[in-house]
């Protein structure tokens, strides 16, 4: 575990290289960190408000719940970055721990004493569990150029942002709020906007075509049900790349991360190498987790 102070106290003594370091529930205000590299970090519940990361390579990344409201990230690599809360942490059963462990160390003061910190830390503890579910906040951030294919930014708060020209090829965005967001020029194909809010963004030069829009408000205030995602009427088996979905895209969700299960490995078609209808001719699909390559599992869409 390293502070972000120290981070911020070596990377001025001229130190650029942390990547994989573990900080957390820490602030930093207005500072210049450009060009540093954090791939591979873990920065929990962090706040870098206002922070100039530009060129900075935060590929493989974990920044869950931290918030990072107008910070300069442009030509940023945050490819796999994972900006989401891990759902699988039960957070509530580790304040239940926090909670027995500090009864223990109360045992010396009088019970009224003893009742009233009680309170006055489980309001505490509360407050916290609230802002540890919390997702990342990214709004007025600038993220132009920046290299975001297959990060995670699932109901992430990029309103005003400005992502001129950023990369998002397959990106998870799904509940994301891109609410009069600039997405000029922006690499969408492969992405999931499923349930994301695109109110009042800008989408010059934006190519949605490839990308899920199930149930997504769009900058009119219409909601799309295009599914997208190469949606071809093809009636062969395939290998890898995108699936091609008879319906709307169907990842399901990894149960070890929660991530989006959107790696394809293959994809059989009714009657095509193997002798068998997948319902109304249909297509099975076998998908894994991009992060954790042995959970794999099977679907399958009828025409």
């Amino acid at each position: 575990m390293i502070t972000l102070t120290e981070i911020l106290n070596r990377y001025l003594a001229g130190e650029r290289d942390f990547n994989n370091v573990n900080s957390r529930v820490a602030i930093l205000v207005n500072v210049d960190l450009s060009n540093i590299n954090l791939s591979g970090a873990t920065l929990d519940r962090v706040s870098l408000v206002d922070c100039n990361l530009s060129g900075a390579n935060l590929s493989k990344a974990n920044i869950p719940g931290s918030n990072l409201e107008d910070i300069n990230l442009s030509q940023a690599n945050l490819s796999q970055a994972n900006f989401c809360v891990d759902k699988s942490t039960d957070y509530s059963q580790m304040i239940e721990t926090m909670k027995a462990n500090l009864a223990v160390s109360l045992e010396n003061l009088t019970p009224e004493i003893a009742a009233q910190t009680m309170e006055l830390m489980s309001e505490q503890m509360s407050q916290q569990l609230k802002e540890a579910l919390l997702p990342v906040s990214l709004k007025r951030a600038n993220l132009t150029q920046a290299d975001l294919r297959q990060a995670y930014l699932n109901d992430a708060n990029l309103q005003e942002a400005n992502l001129t020209n950023a990369d998002l090829r397959k990106a998870d965005l799904r509940g994301a709020d891109l609410s009069n967001t600039n997405l000029t020029g922006v690499n969408f194909a492969g992405a999931n906007l499923s349930q994301a809010n695109l109110t009042g963004a800008i989408l010059d030069r934006t190519g949605l075509q490839k990308a899920a829009l199930g149930w997504t408000i769009m900058p009119d205030g219409s909601v799309s049900k295009n599914p997208g995602l190469e949606l071809i009427d093809a009636k062969e088996d395939k290998l890898a790349g995108y699936p091609r979905w008879v319906q709307d895209p169907e990842y399901p969700n990894c149960p070890v991360c929660d991530r989006l299960m959107n790696q394809l490995i293959f994809e059989f078609a009714s009657d095509d190498n193997i002798p068998y209808l997948w319902g109304d001719i249909g297509t099975g699909y076998f998908v894994q987790c991009p992060e954790h390559k042995e959970q794999v599992t099977f679907l399958w869409q009828c025409g």
